[in-house]
């Protein structure tokens, strides 16, 4: 048992991997994800080119307040591609 754990209490790996991933989110494409939302999945838009042929899209999934996975999607003369 490690020192620094309450008695019964189960660390939540989880947890570190909502943080870690909002704050990659906040580092990399500047979004702040507000952490009452009653949504599953928000999506912004990263990228808009002039008449709108190329949208370059995240959409990030959300459960019980947290950021539990994200992907990048682009949308070209209104076809969708996910890329990863």
């Amino acid at each position: 048992m490690e020192k620094n754990t309450l008695k019964g209490h189960i660390p939540s790996y989880t947890d570190g991997i909502s943080d870690q991933l909002s704050f990659e989110l906040k580092e990399f494409y500047g979004l702040e994800i507000p952490e009452n939302t009653k949504n599953d999945e928000l999506i912004y838009t990263l990228r808009k080119t002039l008449f709108g042929t190329m949208y370059k899209n995240i959409h990030v999934k959300i459960y019980s307040g947290k950021v539990i996975d994200y992907k990048i999607t682009y949308k070209i003369l209104g076809f969708q591609l996910n890329l990863n």
